[in-house]
């Protein structure tokens, strides 16, 4: 885990292991927010049911009747449900990583801990439990009562215990050290091809990164001198002060060091390992530009998408540097951040076939340099969001400004993505429980609900998570309530306003690209 004592040993093997390969390697040290668990026990009865604490629970000893209120998501299962001073039990969300949610509807209530069981029998699941209400990158709200995890079976043993009205005991004894220290080791040409993955993991943690840091090292044996490896800490947690953005920390800690000191222009694209195990390989790609080129040179035999928040390439291209993670997320899910989480579930030959993409990218980068990457396309993808609106004469001079831009290369292409890309949640955290997408140029989003609106269809709220900026917008329903027709005429009117707005901004920045 983040900070512990087992990671810096991790950290020291892989040292290890890059060293093998013929490489010098070094270290960057941050400050992090390390959590363990030290003990927990679970009854019913007088039989003890086997439970892992959730991250970041504190210690408690509870012991009262359990409720149960299905996914804890919606207000309906809560009716009839008393949860003052009771253990709420709860099953697992099919969106895994929501489970933070289901943990503060059942505090709101008035729970005195929280029992969450897997979707899937014989496994017990982590994932990280807050009280903050945003994904802010500052410190947010620690969790005030005990939260566990248990298996779907034994999930049911204690529904049954639920509809009895019987009570159960639980206790957790948890540590946290605020000011731990957490390392990220590299080694090589970080102007080269550079091959990631994270060491930190939750339980078993194979596909999750084990087998990430191993495929780093064999990179290294392959590429040695001309290509960077870096291996990150505090992926899984470990952000100060209960982050409700807690996850790759490790890797926005380092990519923040390179600012500082100048170099991170100058990175090479960056090629993730994470969650690959599965007999299909999903490419998450940050940039239009950079997604066309590896789309081109990997073809069909693969599926696509932007990068992703929750991968240590999201850290680089928030940063403007194209990035990449070769994962299988749909198919290791079933075993994501569970004990089961072991070799034996792993595809090998969709293993083999992901690595072998991550060696042709870092060769015919090698040999070719950034023509990996389509910058003509990148341009265009913004020109096309633009056209779309010809009648506001803000987009005639965005136009304009977009022709007289030069995108030749990485130097130009670099400061571009870095002001007109950012992570966007569509809709409100507390209601949609979405995956943060990527967007460039992320300013017109909103806008471009006014194609939706005028055609029947809805307009949401935007949030910039992490900055927790809201974008100026409408929403279409609004809390689920459908507006009347003629409220839909100024809706449009007001998303038109909007988008003239996103477009002065985005005017604004292209021309401070200009002048630069």
């Amino acid at each position: 885990m983040a900070g512990s004592r087992e990671e810096g040993a991790a950290a020291d093997a892989v040292r290890g292991m890059l060293e093998e390969a013929g490489l010098s390697t070094s270290e960057y040290v941050f400050e992090c927010m390390s959590w363990s668990e030290e003990h927990v026990s679970l009854h019913v009865g007088g039989e003890s049911i086997p439970a892992v604490a959730l991250p970041y629970t504190p210690s408690g000893h509870v012991e009262a009747r359990i409720v149960y209120a299905g996914t804890g998501l919606h207000e309906r299962e809560w009716r009839g449900v008393d949860a003052e001073g009771k253990v709420v039990l709860l099953k697992w969300f099919d969106k895994l990583d929501e489970a933070v949610w289901q943990y503060i509807e059942a505090v709101k209530r008035g729970a005195s801990a929280v029992v969450i069981f897997d979707p899937y029998p014989g496994r017990r699941r982590r994932m990280v439990m807050t009280l903050s209400t945003d994904y802010r990158f500052g410190g947010g709200t620690p969790p005030y009562v005990p939260a566990l995890s248990v298996s779907f079976d034994d999930g049911m043993r204690l529904l049954a215990a639920a509809r009895a009205g019987r009570g159960v005991e639980l206790a957790v004894e948890s540590r946290v050290e605020h000011g731990a220290r957490s390392r990220v080791v590299h080694a090589g040409d970080l102007e080269g091809p550079v091959f990631t993955a994270h060491m930190d993991k939750w339980l078993t943690g194979f596909t999750d990164n084990a087998l990430g840091v191993a495929l780093v090292a064999e990179a290294a044996r392959v590429f040695g001198e001309e290509a960077g490896y870096v291996v990150f800490g505090s992926e899984e947690s470990g952000a100060p002060g209960y982050s409700p953005w807690y996850w790759i920390w490790g890797s926005r800690s380092f990519t923040r060091s390179l600012e500082e000191r100048g170099l991170i222009g100058s990175v090479g694209p960056v090629i993730n390992f994470d969650v690959l195990g599965g007999p299909g390989v999903h490419v998450s790609v940050s940039g239009p530009g950079f997604r066309r080129g590896v789309e081109r040179l990997l073809g069909p035999g693969f599926t696509y998408g932007w990068d992703e928040a929750i991968y240590d390439s999201f850290s680089f291209t928030m940063a403007g540097v194209p990035a990449l993670t070769l994962n299988s997320y749909e198919y290791i899910q079933p075993v994501y951040h569970t004990d089961l989480d072991v070799a034996a579930f792993v595809s090998w030959s969709g293993v083999e076939k992901g690595f072998e993409a991550a060696l042709r990218l870092g060769s015919v980068y090698l040999k070719e340099g950034w023509s990996i990457v389509d910058y003509r396309y990148l341009k265009e993808s913004v020109r096309e969001a633009v056209k779309r609106f010809s009648w506001a004469p803000e987009a005639r001079r965005v136009l304009e400004l977009l022709d007289s831009l030069s995108l030749r290369g990485e130097e130009e292409a670099r400061p571009f993505r870095r002001v007109l890309s950012s992570p966007i949640y569509r809709g409100r955290y507390e209601l949609t429980y979405r995956d943060f997408e990527y967007a460039i140029p992320y300013m017109l989003e909103p806008a471009l609900d006014l194609e939706s609106l005028e055609s029947g269809g809805e307009a949401e709220l935007r949030i910039i998570p992490g900055l927790e900026r809201i974008l100026p917008s409408v929403e279409a329903p609004f809390y689920g309530v459908e507006p009347p027709g003629n409220v839909r005429g100024e809706a449009s009117a007001s998303l038109r306003h909007i988008a003239r707005s996103a477009l002065r901004e985005l005017e604004e920045r292209l021309r401070a690209l200009s002048s630069g």
